[in-house]
């Protein structure tokens, strides 16, 4: 049976201090969302998380009106669109995020700001001018005073503000893992995730890899997509946890059956190089195109690469340059260079497919 996303999974554990010598600039490759949840230890703001088995009544409740007027006006939809959102079905949770607008529940601004901004294939620069907009004028203010409440949604986001610099102070890691720690201990695993992305690049406190690989096995257990990519690839490598190529690739495969693009450029990389599974170009290319129609900028130059070289799909120099310029219109410089030198009738060099995760 599926774990539903908003199940509870409450973590004690002693935090070290924030770095004192001020935040890394290193950023994680995808942005994670959140689910809803809070400590049991202290008083929720929203009267819909009392105890830790709300969430895993949330999922079969949901329809019933009579819960509606537990929730906050237009937490209904922004639950809902959470959980579309962690199975990569973006559309769909757009139009949910924005009913959750519609009623004042205005966390979803940055939801949508993310998605046009980061995942969608091609980009609306309107669109995430909009959103952005709208999470700094309508959100922020929204998130800052609903986290005084101890609304622990309202407190992750509020960190997602701080990490990505979108708050009008600019990037502050440091202010973003105190909010990040608070949402993580509460259990809520999105939290959880981009808390371990603190540890595992050194944002806003001492870089720890064995705390990351803890949280995101915090996240993973949740049935988070991100934060089952982020534990596969510390197995895969032996990040901060004994190598272990089988249950990281396990992991990663997790996340591409929830339709996580970087999970699938990532399980591509491991065919087209035969780590923790047996070398296969042709396994490798179309995993890496279903990654690249997700708007993952790194796989439009993996696949944009495979068709330049012939690797596990026919040699197709159209192909190849049309990938590479959607790459490069997401500004991946790899993309740019490979395009002039693909469009350059003396070059004879076979473009070898690229990878970089973050």
């Amino acid at each position: 049976m599926k774990k539903s996303l908003f199940s509870f999974k409450k973590k004690e554990k002693k935090e070290p201090e924030a770095n004192s010598d001020g935040p890394s600039t290193t950023t994680p490759s995808a942005p994670p969302l959140s689910v809803l949840t809070v400590d049991a230890s202290t008083p929720a703001a929203n009267s819909a998380v009392t105890e830790k088995s709300s969430y895993a009544q949330m999922t079969t409740s949901l329809q019933k009106l009579d819960l509606d007027k537990q929730l906050l006006p237009g937490e209904r939809e922004f639950l809902l669109a959470e959980d579309l959102y962690n199975f990569s079905k973006l559309y769909e949770a757009l139009e949910l995020y924005e009913k959750a607008i519609a009623s004042g529940y205005s966390a979803g601004y940055f939801r949508c700001w993310v998605i046009h901004d980061l995942f969608l294939p091609e980009k609306n620069q309107q669109m995430v001018d909009r959103y952005l907009i709208g999470a700094q004028k309508a959100g922020l203010p929204w998130c800052i005073a609903e986290a005084e409440k101890n609304n622990i949604t309202a407190k992750y986001i509020l960190g997602c503000y701080h990490y990505f610099g979108i708050g009008g102070e600019g990037k502050n890691y440091q202010k973003a893992f105190k909010l990040l720690k608070e949402s993580a201990h509460a259990g809520h695993g999105f939290a959880q995730n981009l808390l371990g992305v603190c540890y595992e690049f050194g944002n806003g406190v001492t870089l720890d890899l064995r705390a990351a690989v803890e949280w995101y096995q915090q996240s993973s257990q949740q049935n988070i997509s991100w934060g089952e990519w982020h534990l596969g690839v510390c197995y895969l490598y032996g990040r901060g946890v004994k190598k272990d190529e089988r249950k990281g690739i396990a992991l990663i495969k997790s996340a591409c059956d929830k339709g996580l693009a970087d999970a699938l450029n990532e399980l591509g990389f491991c065919y087209m190089k035969g780590i923790g599974v047996s070398k296969n170009y042709k396994m490798a290319a179309p995993l890496f195109e279903q990654s690249a129609t997700k708007g993952n900028a790194d796989a439009m130059c993996s696949i944009g690469a495979c068709h330049g070289n012939g690797h596990g799909v026919p040699v197709n120099r159209a192909l190849a340059i049309d990938w590479y310029t959607k790459a490069a219109a997401k500004g991946h410089e790899t993309a740019k260079m490979n395009l002039v030198n693909l469009k350059n009738p003396q070059q004879t060099v076979r473009y070898r497919y690229h990878w970089f995760r973050y």
